[in-house]
């Protein structure tokens, strides 16, 4: 039974693989609204949704993991992106 749940966890992570690059989208927001400010930056996004990506940096999350993390919160969608 283990080896069913532990095939199937691997087989999970291994589909994740090719979506790793998701996370650059991210990292490219953060970078340019720590750059240019909410005003200046990003201005291909309409500025409701500026607003919300800079959310997270005016709660203190300027960089990584904990940005990432309130990102979802933010827009209203469960972290698992159903």
């Amino acid at each position: 039974m283990w080896s069913w749940y532990l095939a199937s966890r691997a087989l999970c992570l291994l589909l994740l693989v090719p979506e790793s690059g998701v996370l650059s989208d991210i990292t490219y927001f953060g970078r340019v609204l720590a750059q240019s400010g909410p005003s200046q930056g990003l201005p291909e996004y309409p500025w409701p949704a500026v607003a919300l990506l800079e959310l997270p940096r005016q709660l203190g999350a300027a960089d990584g993991a904990p940005f990432f993390l309130l990102l979802p919160p933010a827009f209203g969608a469960p972290a698992d992106g159903a």
